[in-house]
């Protein structure tokens, strides 16, 4: 059988680069058959290597970078240290999957085209903002991608639409059953009720300026609800100084994927810039506030649990009023759930690998 590499390097690509493992072991595949890269994109102790101990997902190769080194340093040193691993591979080359469209994604897939091996792309076609660069990464790759999995029918329109529809199967989320253990498990004994924090978290680049990071400070202070905000490695320094102060904001060291699970389900609105954070969200039926001009999953401004968040005083006190009405009724209804679509996936994964 041909051996998958798994290439992952952000927190949301460890979630889903565990729940795939997961399923891969239990469809029958051998743990032997699966190896895992890290690409090591945002290294810190506390989001890469406390989250990976956590769900204990299996690493086979670490790349090694400079922990201040630039995206595209990070890149090409994935895509040189990459070739030799795949390379070692000298009877079957390996099927390599990559997800979503952060970075390592894209050093995954250009290490895999080089060297002939076929690529697996999940959560294909999202196309986001075409500003952002995550957007043209994941252009490129699906335009290589022998196979993509969909997360929803908008991503596969996408493909369509770009002349880029075949080898396409509409999966939903690969970590759906996952997450529906996990929530079960720590939403257990939580006590939603209309006066749940509001919990934040921020840390794209563009996000990280004073003038923002002071106006969302002093709405949330003035709100009679108390604020969670999960501190970022890049947002510490914007808010040292607010640390201490008194008030209803409460500054948390960066948590572990399931500590920011349980307080997902406790909240009553996720503000966020994290795509990743905003499909937890829905799991645990938090509407979200997301801190981007135009990111984050279109399904769910369409389903009205996500909203975006201009940093006006007028938006900010707006953006809250309308999370506690979709808290208060949020629907039964999950975008990312296709019926079937898990076990297929699983299904054309093994007959890639055979």
């Amino acid at each position: 059988m041909r051996t998958i590499v798994i290439i992952c390097g952000v927190r949301p690509q460890y979630i889903k680069a565990k729940a795939l493992y997961r399923e891969l072991v239990a469809s029958g595949i051998s743990p032997g058959n699966i190896k895992t890269v890290d690409t090591g994109q945002h290294y810190d102790a506390e989001l890469c290597d406390r989250i990976i101990d956590e769900i204990a997902l299996p690493i086979d190769l670490r790349i090694k970078h400079a922990r201040d080194a630039s995206a595209l340093a990070i890149i090409a040193a994935s895509i040189t240290q990459l070739e030799i691993f795949l390379s070692s591979y000298t009877v079957e080359k390996p099927l390599v999957v990559v997800f979503g469209d952060a970075n390592p994604a894209l050093s995954g897939c250009l290490a895999a085209v080089k060297l002939g091996c076929p690529v697996l792309h999940v959560e294909a076609g999202a196309r986001r903002d075409p500003s952002e660069q995550e957007h043209l990464n994941s252009k490129i790759i699906d335009s290589v991608a022998k196979v993509k999995l969909c997360v929803t029918e908008r991503a596969v329109a996408n493909l369509v639409a770009e002349g880029n529809g075949e080898n396409t199967h509409l999966s939903g989320d690969m970590a759906i059953r996952w997450y529906a253990e996990l929530v079960q498990e720590i939403s257990a004994g939580c006590a939603w009720a209309p006066n749940s924090p509001i919990l934040v978290t921020l840390h794209r680049p563009n996000n990280m300026s004073r003038p923002l990071i002071d106006i969302l400070v002093a709405e949330l202070l003035q709100q009679p609800r108390a604020v969670n905000w999960i501190l970022h490695p890049r947002s510490i320094p914007y808010l040292q100084q607010y640390s201490g102060r008194p008030g209803n904001i409460k500054f948390l060291q960066p948590l572990s994927f399931y500590a920011v699970l349980k307080e997902l389900s406790n909240s009553q609105v996720l503000i966020t810039d994290s795509g990743g954070l905003a499909r937890e969200a829905v799991y645990v039926k938090v509407p979200v506030l997301m801190r981007r001009n135009t990111g984050g999953w279109p399904e769910l401004r369409d389903l009205n649990l996500l909203r975006n968040l201009s940093v006006t005083a007028e938006d900010i006190m707006n953006g809250l009023a309308w999370a506690a009405a979709v808290r208060s009724g949020y629907p039964p209804v999950n975008p990312f759930y296709i019926e079937g679509g898990v076990e297929q996936a699983i299904q054309m994964i093994k007959k890639e690998l055979t």
